[in-house]
């Protein structure tokens, strides 16, 4: 079987209406078309279209899937009655004379849809729900979702707010040490953003004991721990060794053992404020046991054996302690961070409902809430009878909470008598090779979970279920997909990407299509050779970062292949035929852009263009806030020195400097004396007539054209008086 023929039988077996699947979509294997073919063939079975749910991860994934599923059903309305039918045919769907008027019906009866087939993202899903029922969901029916400045600045308000107050200064003192402002201002956002309710409603001792359960800790005196660690129970025993390492040991040893009969000396409360003197004697700088190799030397041989025992007991012991002390200080920390968290969370949350505002995680916490109270059962009663169907997209980056909203709306599909007479399914695509780990919230152990309850739900059911796979990539050619097998075939690589007993193998679909993959050594930075002592050197000696010399690795390359000949084209290769992928928008990019701007080589897609930063919008928005408030000398100088204003810096000086009132009344007074001065008077007069009148767009319209020569309706306009100063 073909690479092609295996995709097709793939997509024809999980696209099945009569069954419910979990499918595992590998990258370019064609996803998206799988989810079109499933809801077509939903519909053509008999299912209406309102009750069809697919829920996908993005706003652009939900637009892509409704332009394919209407310009599929679009093309089936005028297709001929042999082309439609061998349509139906290719989805494996009869193609009789009812299904070919059905599937010509289609069209309409989606358009006819209010708001359209139901595929939306499940945020989007969840306030259209939460819309329906306020009440239930203890909601004022007129909230709005809260966008990220306004978000961002309440969060702002209430962390300013918490720190502010005095209950706050010791849980300050204690993280001041800890964490910068930047960090903390992150933190608090991510804590906000994930805190459940119940987390935050609960009590300080509450959180303490919670804290305390997570991190494993127990109540202990830190006092204690500190005196028993500068207390060791052989002290006598360490001190005779010490004594013999430092008389006759090695150098080594003499040098390691003086600081520690030093600090043996000292009396309890300066061995405390020291501790880490015998804590550097006991163990290495990374804090494990010392071996005391080569300290003893040949006069100690027969001793060593017994130092080195006395020293590994005690310093198993010392670093046992300071685990313990260590445990005691981060949950210190942790108590000090929540003390402020919990509140900041708490008066977030207050400003959100005061603003009658949700949060996309209030969004999804919400619905879960509501679905699953039992005193709004009804509300499932109502989804569950206009929902017989559920598709699930990306279903790898889906949270927690997201998995109680898709079984709560799926908790009726197999359960009692109706189930096997109902045909209602639900379908999940995803890849756990392709999930953002954590992302939004999202648990890969939650994955194989709800495959295997829904899964036994079905089968209980006796209902079909297809643990299905795409495994035929329609992307890349084969050098790329058998350089992709073979990384994830052994050793650490394919640890969490395939499963223990598997091997994962991508079909190619694009045959004898050409590729090429070639592994670049890592680039090194060359460092500048050191100039010898009291020489004048006759070159420059110049270092290359490591980031310079992969940018000129890649424009040499892209240089020497702009001469070749690109076979699939039939033609020489250009520079638009080379796309460069990086991890980030880092150095590198600034980097292979300036190497292939100096090779003359074109190069585009790199910067993006803030528009209020141009120098041409910078000036027309100076105009504007002049023309609203001409008091504002800083505004009104801009203008001025703009090519709208046309002044140069040093007529803006003679104007401004010495000045008794505002720059707008010493341009009226003074406008007389100077050519330019008299322009830009009258130019400001023409449009500050126009502004209360026109557009915006015409307004600034006129403005630019009035640097053209000044048109008629312009001129106009300067003959009119223009409006009091005041």
């Amino acid at each position: 079987m073909g690479a092609i023929e295996q995709a097709n039988q793939e997509q024809l077996r999980a696209s099945n209406p009569a069954i419910s699947a979990f499918v595992a979509a590998s990258a370019g294997s064609g996803k998206t078309k799988l989810l079109t073919d499933r809801l077509l063939r939903l519909m053509l079975a008999g299912t209406p279209p309102e009750r069809i749910l697919c829920l996908t991860y993005t706003k652009a994934a939900a637009a892509e899937m409704r332009i394919r599923l209407n310009r599929r059903l679009g093309e089936w309305v005028a297709l001929p009655q042999e082309k439609l039918r061998a349509a139906l045919q290719a989805l494996d769907v009869v193609a009789d004379a009812a299904t070919l008027a059905r599937a010509r019906r289609l069209f309409a009866e989606v358009l006819d849809l209010p708001g359209g087939m139901r595929i939306e993202t499940i945020h989007a899903f969840c306030q259209s729900l939460l819309r329906r029922f306020p009440l239930e969901a203890r909601l004022s029916p007129h909230f709005t979702v809260a966008d990220d400045e306004a978000a961002g600045l309440r969060l702002r308000e209430a962390r300013e707010q918490v720190l502010a107050s005095p209950a706050a200064r010791a849980a300050v003192e204690v993280l001041a040490a800890e964490i910068d402002e930047l960090r903390f201002a992150d933190l608090s956002g991510k804590f906000v953003q994930g805190a459940e309710k119940a987390f935050l409603d609960a009590s300080a001792p509450a959180r303490a004991a919670l804290l305390q359960a997570a991190l494993g800790a127990q109540d202990e005196d830190e006092d204690a721990l500190l005196t028993a660690l500068v207390s060791p129970p052989r002290e006598s025993v360490l001190r005779d060794a010490l004594n013999d390492v430092a008389s006759r040991g090695n150098a080594s040893g003499q040098k390691w053992a003086w600081p520690g009969l030093d600090w043996l000396a000292l009396p309890r409360p300066e061995r405390i404020a020291t501790r880490e003197v015998w804590a550097g004697i006991c163990l290495t700088t990374a804090g494990e046991p010392r071996t005391l190799k080569g300290f003893c030397g040949k006069k100690l041989a027969a001793e060593e054996e017994r130092i080195k025992a006395e020293f590994q007991r005690e310093a198993e012991r010392v670093l046992g302690l300071l685990d313990r002390l260590k445990l005691i200080r981060l949950l210190r920390i942790n108590e000090a961070l929540l003390d402020i968290l919990a509140p900041v969370g708490l008066a977030e949350r207050a400003g959100k409902r005061l603003a009658s505002e949700l949060s996309y995680g209030d969004l999804i916490a919400q619905t879960s809430e509501l679905l699953i109270d039992p005193g709004a059962a009804w509300v499932l009663y109502k989804l569950d009878g206009g929902i017989e169907h559920l598709l699930l997209d990306e279903v790898q980056d889906t949270a927690p909470a997201q998995w109680d909203i898709a079984n709560a709306i799926a908790a009726e599909f197999f359960a009692g008598e109706g189930a096997r007479e109902a045909r209602r399914s639900i379908f999940a695509v995803g890849d756990p090779k392709q999930s953002i780990f954590s992302f939004q919230g999202a648990d890969l152990k939650s994955f194989d979970a709800n495959r295997g309850a829904f899964r036994q739900a079905a089968q209980q059911a006796g209902q079909g279920w297809l643990d299905g796979a795409l495994s035929v990539s329609f992307r890349s050619t084969a050098p790329v997909l058998e350089l992709t097998d073979a990384v994830f075939a052994e050793g650490f690589a394919r640890q969490g990407v395939v499963a223990p007993g598997e091997r994962l193998r991508h079909g190619v679909a694009r045959l004898g299509q050409a590729g090429e993959v070639a592994l670049w050594p890592l680039s090194v930075a060359e460092e500048a050779q050191a100039a010898p002592d009291w020489q004048v050197l006759d070159e420059y000696q110049s270092a290359e970062s490591a980031v310079a010399a992969l940018a000129r690795q890649l424009a040499s390359y892209i240089e020497m292949r702009l001469t070749q000949p690109l076979p699939a084209k039939d033609r020489l290769a250009r520079p638009g035929d080379f796309l460069i992928l990086v991890r980030s928008r880092g150095a590198i990019v600034g980097a292979v852009t300036s190497e292939l701007k100096a090779r003359g080589i074109e190069v585009a897609g790199l910067d993006r263009m803030v528009l209020p930063q141009q120098p041409a919008v910078a000036d027309m928005l100076a105009l504007c806030d002049a023309l609203l408030l001409p008091e504002d000398d800083l505004a009104f100088a801009q203008f001025l020195v703009s090519p709208l204003g046309g002044l140069s810096d040093d007529s803006l000086m003679e104007l401004a400097l010495g000045r008794p009132g505002s720059l707008l009344g010493a341009l009226y007074a003074r406008a007389d004396e100077r050519a330019e001065w008299q322009a830009s008077k009258a130019y400001f007069e023409a449009l500050r007539a126009r502004a209360d009148f026109d557009t915006p767009f015409a307004l600034l319209s006129e403005a630019l054209g009035a640097l053209g020569g000044r048109p008629r309706r312009l001129a106009r306009f300067a003959r009119e008086p223009a409006r009091p100063l005041g």
